[in-house]
C-alpha cells in the first residue's frame, strides 16, 4: 500500500479510536502518524538527492540509475511496490527505519 497508504490507514483508525473514546490506542496511532510522516519526508529527501545527482551526472548509465532510484522512492511513498527494484527499495527503507525507531535486528541477507 506504500507509505502513504499506511499513513491513511493509521489516520482512519486513529479517527475511529478517537470517536469511540479509546484514547490509549488513539495516542499510539498519533505517534504512528508522526513516524509515517517522518518516513515519507525522509524518502522524499532521498528522492530529491537522487534527482540532484542525476542532473549533475555526466555518465549516462549512472544518471539513469539515479533517475530509477528517484522514481522508485516517489512511487513507494504513494503506492505499493510494483517492481522488484521498488520492492527492494521499500524493504531497505523499512529496515533502516526499524533500526532508527527501535533496534531491529534486520533481515539478514536479502538474497
Amino acid at each position: 500500500m506504500g507509505w502513504g497508504g499506511i499513513l491513511d490507514k493509521v489516520r482512519t483508525n486513529k479517527a475511529r479510536f478517537e470517536k469511540n473514546g479509546n484514547t490509549k490506542s488513539a495516542a499510539y496511532l498519533n505517534a504512528s502518524e508522526i513516524v509515517c510522516e517522518s518516513i515519507i519526508r525522509f524518502i522524499e529527501k532521498y528522492a530529491n538527492s537522487a534527482e540532484i545527482l542525476a542532473a549533475n551526472e555526466a555518465d549516462k548509465e549512472l544518471r539513469e540509475n539515479y533517475e530509477i532510484i528517484a522514481d522508485s522512492c516517489r512511487n513507494i511513498i504513494t503506492r505499493a511496490p510494483s517492481s522488484f527494484i521498488e520492492a527492494v527499495q521499500w524493504i531497505n527503507f523499512f529496515q533502516v527505519f526499524e533500526r532508527i525507531i527501535g533496534h531491529g535486528n534486520g533481515y539478514g541477507r536479502l538474497d
